[in-house]
């Protein structure tokens, strides 16, 4: 398998597209998607299907990463309310404008968006083996 720089796996849109049409598509402000890859080939699949097995832990990190996040900001929510004076309402107000708060939404915003990169290149990935798979369903039809 090959890695990435990072010592991590070759990111999807390498697996899935030439690097030259992403990179070209991403410089001009396009989505990397408009690049229009190639149909997928048996090689380009074993790719993508070694992505999907070598992933797997890196999106329950993610997702346990986002249920870490969530409790972080109800739990820093909490102590600010408690900090808090005046009404109920006030007293929330409050909480959610503390500093810790904000900072533990960061946190959670971050989360969020890591698992649904991750999701989403998975599902791109499945995507493209289901089209190899229709492909040679097609092939063996006509044959």
């Amino acid at each position: 398998m090959e890695t990435f720089k990072g010592g991590g796996p070759v990111p999807l849109h390498a697996v899935l597209s030439k690097t030259a049409l992403v990179g070209r598509a991403e410089q001009q402000g396009g989505n990397p998607v408009d690049a229009v890859p190639e149909l997928p080939d048996s090689k380009r699949v074993a790719r993508a299907l070694d992505y999907l097995v070598k992933s797997d832990g890196e999106y329950a990190r993610a997702s346990a990463a986002l249920a870490a996040a969530e409790l972080r900001v109800k739990q820093a929510r909490e102590v600010a309310f408690l900090g808090a004076e005046g009404t109920q309402a006030e007293r929330a107000a409050q909480a959610n404008l503390d500093p810790t708060v904000t900072e533990a939404n960061k946190g959670l915003e971050e989360a969020i968006y890591r698992k649904e990169v991750l999701k989403a290149k998975r599902a791109t990935a499945q995507v493209m083996i289901d089209v190899w798979r229709s492909l040679n369903a097609n092939q063996r039809a006509t044959a």
